[in-house]
């Protein structure tokens, strides 16, 4: 999971959603993922490059997230 000021990322490595990005703003109950919509596909790259990051330099090699490296 990766977390900015007004969104919240998360990753899964199986399941039928792989992915969720919640608007913290205009969504603080995370009800609506808009992973998928066009306007937040800047964010949604963004939040996969800070999670990837962030599993890198700690050390997570955690299986199943190879995808995320490459942008989804």
């Amino acid at each position: 999971m990766a977390r900015t000021d007004r969104y919240k990322y998360v990753a899964c490595s199986t399941g039928q959603v792989r992915e969720a990005l919640f608007d913290l703003v205009n969504d603080p109950g995370e009800t609506r993922n808009i992973a998928g919509e066009p306007a937040v596909m800047g964010e949604l790259a963004r939040h996969r490059r800070l999670l990837a990051e962030n599993m890198r330099s700690s050390g997570d090699d955690s299986p199943g997230f190879g995808w995320l490296a490459g942008g989804g």
